[in-house]
């Protein structure tokens, strides 16, 4: 064995009063030395609390009786120099008994899985009606075992795991009647925690001692769930599903937009020239011109044109083919999709109003789209239903605020997300209204106009 090193800070003045008041004297305070090496009181015993597990607290024990505290440490918290809070594990029935160092030093040492011997007094815990802690007396800690040395760091990882599952358990426990098991406090305790990632991702559950639900008890819990089994059988070589629900995942909404897109305008309508507006990224413009082939597609958006490895790498294999297809397609641009890097705050029903580059690419599209555009959503229909356009939209965010104006058919402020939907439906008798197979903001609202 050997003795933690921890230095005592003097104590003068008021505060060496106040410890005075709250250790109940200097004769009989946490600061003597120990009268009795006996372990920390169970529940049956422990000061503050009756017999049984869960029973009612009693009063505040007996500051003067110095005791032996001997377990192993699961975790600290410092909060400043001299005040140190531990918890200890001193048996699988008292899973938790806080110490507290205060106004000295508590050797580094100290640090969890390590077996310590500490020395002092049971006082009330500040702020908790009638709750206890162990303050330990200055130069009160004795390290018996040092297993945070000799244990590897999986190991510890995994000890202090179960530990703070007994602890749930016990506070669960200590929250019921008291007839009622540990198992049952447990089973209750893991009902109310959250569902298990690694069940739910994987389909098991590597951690014997895990209080996450090993089940799903909501509609989006269940969604994650069926989307990594289907992950898990396409792997496996099994026949895939897009989703159970028939929804794909939200990353997905601009591939399911564009094959809407194609099922309902159709090819030979989108071949007359398409714009995407406020398309961010390009997705689904890059969606309908490497998957669905469609070559006239325009992306009207500020921002530059970032792409990821995979639309790179796809761009590439459209590029190597169209250059091996016909030779005079070798200098043509380098990707499938035209950039106009500019606003678009709609354009005006005369056709010489404006000659920006924007609004002549709106002008001569025969289907103009826009997935989630933002404030520039009420403008897109605008210029849409002026220039009578075959357009699609998926609204998503309502703006509120910087459109107080706007008003729903019956005069309500339009505030919400369904009120924006029924505010844009209503500007032409003709606007339809459709629903993506996709997660999050998916009502499209299009209108077909006649040929």
């Amino acid at each position: 064995m050997r003795r933690a090193c921890v230095r005592a800070r003097p104590r003068s003045g008021s505060r060496h009063v106040r410890q005075l008041s709250r250790s109940g004297g200097r004769d009989g305070s946490r600061l003597g030395s120990a009268t009795s090496a006996s372990r920390v009181p169970t529940r049956e015993a422990r000061p503050g609390r009756s017999g049984g597990s869960g029973g009612a607290l009693m009063s505040a024990p007996d500051p003067a009786a110095t005791r032996i505290v001997t377990g192993v440490v699961r975790k600290r918290r410092s909060l400043s120099k001299r005040l140190t809070f531990i918890d200890l594990e001193v048996s699988p029935s008292e899973p938790s008994v806080p110490l507290v160092c205060d106004g000295w030093i508590c050797a580094k040492s100290v640090v969890a899985a390590t077996t310590i011997r500490a020395s002092g007094v049971w006082e009330p815990s500040p702020g908790r009606t009638n709750e206890t802690r162990f303050a330990v007396r200055a130069d009160g800690i004795e390290i018996i075992e040092d297993r945070a040395a000799t244990f590897s760091a999986w190991d510890n990882a995994a000890e202090a795991a179960a530990w703070r599952a007994r602890v749930r358990d016990e506070r669960a426990l200590g929250a019921v009647d008291g007839e009622t098991t540990r198992d049952d406090a447990a089973n209750a305790n893991r009902a109310a925690s959250g569902m298990c990632l690694s069940w739910a991702d994987v389909g098991t559950c590597a951690d014997p001692n895990c209080v996450a639900r090993h089940c799903a008890s909501t509609r989006w819990e269940e969604r994650r769930r069926q989307r990594a089994e289907s992950r898990r059988t396409s792997a496996t070589g099994g026949d895939r599903e897009e989703d159970v629900h028939g929804d794909a995942a939200k990353t997905k909404h601009n591939e399911v937009f564009a094959t809407w897109i194609v099922d309902t305008f159709g090819l030979d309508a989108l071949r007359g020239g398409v714009v995407d507006v406020a398309g961010g990224r390009g997705m689904l413009a890059l969606e309908l011109a490497l998957k669905h082939g469609v070559e006239d597609v325009t992306l009207i958006e500020p921002k530059p044109l970032r792409l990821n490895k995979s639309y790179r790498r796809r761009i590439k294999k459209w590029a190597a083919r169209r250059a091996a297809a016909a030779a005079d397609h070798a200098d043509d641009a380098p990707t499938p999709v035209r950039h106009v890097q500019s606003m678009f705050h709609g354009v005006d029903g005369d056709a010489n109003a404006a000659t920006t580059e924007a609004s002549i690419a709106f002008r001569d599209a025969s289907v103009v789209l826009a997935m989630h555009p933002d404030q520039a959503t009420e403008p897109f229909v605008d210029a849409a239903l002026a220039l009578n356009k075959n357009f699609a939209v998926v609204p998503c965010c309502v703006f509120a605020g910087a459109h107080p104006g706007r008003k729903t058919a019956d005069g309500e402020d339009v505030v919400t997300y369904e009120q924006l939907l029924d505010y844009i439906q209503a500007k032409a008798p003709d606007v339809k209204r459709d629903t993506l197979k996709c997660e999050g903001r998916k009502v499209v609202l299009y209108r077909l106009v006649a040929s």
